[in-house]
């Protein structure tokens, strides 16, 4: 079965090709059996990878896919939906009388009516009546200078509100883009914020991986000690299996002999394969899985690989032709070291012939 997620030289694959948004949710899951290999379903677990780093680094490919605003746009356009322009209220023309229509041409009559009004007084042929009238038109004068600066008024705000309302048809588009950006920008970080939480949290759990070795505790394999208390609790470890094992058949050579092959770590097995012991090597490209119980046989699977596969039975890892898992039987003759050192220090491909079988032999 093909490997989901390959390294190239221009960056990470997945199934064969770049990264997208879509792929979000089925990357994340992948990534969550690759920590929890128990969880995945059996026919799953070999195309599961324990390499840690590449895991992250399919990680930092979904994380770069999220649609998530810059800086600037967090601090800008989200921060505080922009103000809308204020739209001007035009000025209400004032009703303009009948008479005030032609300003002209009413003060001129007006100007006329006063003249001869004055003319019969001065020719006595009228008195109150004259001035009575005399007052009125000179009212409507008045009257007609109030307006026409009330009108002039009106003009200039007029011409205000024309250049105001131009302004704002200038500034409405732009305010109707910002507005539906900041609402592209609010609803797709409203839909990013959760997958940026899963992000960070499988982040820090790959890391955890690569700090421990891999998440041995959640796979039911037991980690000793790294560093240089490692050889101490090796050998505590198998006096403490030797004592507990007494009258069985259980021959620790074989694990002497893989120990000296300087591991850099060394884990315990339990459920399918208690009493197994797994020598990881930094320079070396597999992983022995080695028992001392007699009748049970070493397996060597590809370093990377090793914490997803050795979830299925042995039955099933034989089963499944898998070319990243090869058996290798003790056997009578004792040159068994001989040819694990060969796979091991040589670098063999593994699945390279058919593996080994012997009755007894797990």
């Amino acid at each position: 079965m093909e490997h989901v997620v390959t390294k190239h030289s221009d960056g990470i694959r997945w199934k064969g090709r770049k990264v997208v948004p879509r792929d979000f949710k089925e990357v994340r899951e992948y990534i969550d059996w690759c920590l929890r290999p128990s969880n995945a379903a059996e026919h799953l677990v070999p195309i599961l990878v324990s390499d840690f780093r590449l895991l992250l680094a399919l990680l930092d490919e979904v994380d770069a896919v999220i649609p998530w605003p810059t800086k600037e746009e967090i601090d800008g356009t989200l921060k505080s939906l922009p103000e809308r322009p204020r739209k001007p209220i035009q000025p209400r023309m004032p009703e303009i009388l009948a008479e005030f229509k032609d300003l002209a041409k009413m003060r001129a009559d007006c100007g006329g009516k006063i003249e001869r009004q004055r003319a019969l007084q001065v020719n006595g042929l009228s008195g109150k009546f004259a001035s009575k009238q005399i007052a009125k038109y000179q009212k409507l004068i008045s009257e007609s200078e109030s307006w026409e600066k009330l009108h002039q008024e009106w003009l200039r705000n007029h011409q205000s509100w024309m250049e105001e309302d131009a302004l704002y048809e200038r500034m409405l588009p732009e305010f109707n883009k910002k507005t539906r950006r900041h609402g592209e920008l609010l609803e797709a970080y409203k839909e990013s914020v959760p997958l940026k939480k899963i992000v960070v949290r499988l982040s820090k759990e790959i890391k955890r991986a690569i700090e421990v070795g891999g998440t041995i505790e959640r796979v039911n394999w037991k980690l000793l000690p790294k560093g240089e208390g490692l050889g101490d609790a090796f050998r505590n470890h198998l006096e403490g299996v030797r004592r507990q094992t007494r009258g069985k058949q259980y021959d620790p050579g074989s694990l002497d002999k893989n120990w000296t092959l300087r591991p850099e770590r060394i884990f315990v097995g339990q459920d399918e394969f208690d009493g197994y012991y797994v020598f990881v090597f930094e320079k070396y490209p597999v992983a022995v899985l080695e028992c001392p119980w007699v009748g049970n046989a070493l397996y060597l699977i590809s370093k990377d690989r090793w914490v997803a596969l050795s979830r299925l039975s042995k039955s099933s890892l034989l089963d499944s032709d898998c070319r990243d898992v090869e058996r290798l039987i003790h056997g009578p003759s004792g040159d068994w070291f001989d040819r694990l050192c060969s796979k091991v220090k040589g670098r063999g491909v593994l699945g390279g012939g058919p593996i080994e079988a012997a009755p007894g032999n797990g």
